[in-house]
């Protein structure tokens, strides 16, 4: 787990298989760890993000891949994850990718047995320069709420940017989310950041979830947002929330000229599982079509965990879900015993 990388064909064949650290060419000295891939389908290239798993010293690293194909050469930047200069140390990374830029949100936590979360930041790269393996041209910004933060990749090939959108939950709870609009490219020195907090129905989390075969159970997470996109004038994003005491997934459209964000649905099970550890990509091949595809993981008393897909209809009305792929047992892996629960999937978005 959190060791390797896949390359995959578009039938599912394995092409190649690296560790984490022979993919970066031992750029970062660190054991890695938390990485997150992002296609690019404006410039037909990918993304990759990936940081030290030791809080002192820790690097992160951004690579950009030269041609279309993953197998090639990449550029890859190595970063200090101090980056304000603060004595802090980087986690959670959140990615999106818009037409003209790439954006990295990260908490930034203390350093040492007592190191606290401290804030979070956002950097803002120039892609152009990081395909043609330039000096990256960057920026970091920060001043944000507290809590993780949400920036919203493009949907549509070509449709976002400059700028982007982040949206923010709280982890705990709330009856609103904080929203963001950086609107302006790395070319545009002045440009300042945009902040709105948009009331909305109240969300929570929920209780652990269950699994079929062992009292172990299964960390939930929290309230906050896990992925989202921008395509047709809406925002659309998704994170579990408690849905009459069982984690549901939450998944709201949001436009953001009028700012309204109580347009979402909730669903949870009707067989006694949980949901949760939501992603999102658009289903359809015309832009303004808004059929969105969300994948989840579930596992209850009577079942196994396994991982599930539901789509929904440009009306917003939805299909019943369908399993991808069920574990072969009871997940008892990064186990914890003093809060009897094990992780299962807080990066697998």
């Amino acid at each position: 787990m959190n060791e390797f990388v896949g390359i995959y064909n578009s039938q599912g064949s394995k092409i190649n298989v690296y560790t984490l650290n022979d993919f970066f060419n031992g750029f970062i000295s660190e054991t890695v760890c938390d990485p997150k891939v992002e296609y690019d389908p404006v410039a037909d290239r990918f993304f990759m993000f990936i940081q030290g798993c030791n809080e002192d010293p820790q690097n992160i690293a951004f690579g950009f891949s030269q041609t279309n194909d993953p197998n090639g050469n990449w550029a890859i930047y190595l970063f200090e994850s101090d980056g304000l200069n603060d004595g802090s140390w980087s986690d959670y990374p959140k990615i999106a990718v818009n037409r003209d830029e790439v954006f990295i949100s990260l908490n930034l936590f203390g350093r040492g047995a007592s190191g606290k979360y401290k804030q979070s930041i956002m950097y803002q790269l120039n892609k152009a320069d990081g395909y043609a393996s330039k000096t990256l041209r960057y920026k970091i910004w920060s001043g944000f709420q507290p809590g993780t933060i949400l920036p919203i990749r493009s949907g549509a090939n070509g449709q976002y940017g400059p700028a982007v959108y982040a949206v923010q939950a709280s982890a705990g709870g709330s009856d609103y989310f904080s929203f963001y609009d950086i609107p302006g490219s790395l070319s545009v020195p002045n440009s300042k950041l945009l902040y709105q907090k948009l009331s909305t129905v109240a969300y929570e989390p929920s209780g652990n979830a269950y699994q079929l075969g062992t009292t172990i159970r299964l960390d939930i997470g929290d309230c906050r947002l896990q992925d989202g996109y921008y395509q047709d004038g809406l925002i659309h994003f998704v994170f579990s929330a408690d849905d009459q005491g069982f984690s549901g997934v939450r998944y709201h459209r949001l436009n953001p000229v009028m700012l309204d964000a109580n347009a979402f649905e909730i669903f949870s099970s009707s067989d006694l599982r949980d949901y949760c550890y939501p992603s999102i990509a658009p289903f359809s091949n015309n832009v303004n079509d808004k059929s969105a595809i969300i994948h989840f993981t579930s596992s209850g008393e009577n079942h196994y965990p396994d991982i599930r897909a539901k789509l929904f209809y440009n009306d917003f009305s939805s299909a019943t879900s369908i399993r991808v792929k069920v574990g072969p047992g009871p997940q008892e892996n990064c186990y914890n015993s003093t809060k009897n629960y094990a992780r299962w999937g807080d990066y697998t978005g």
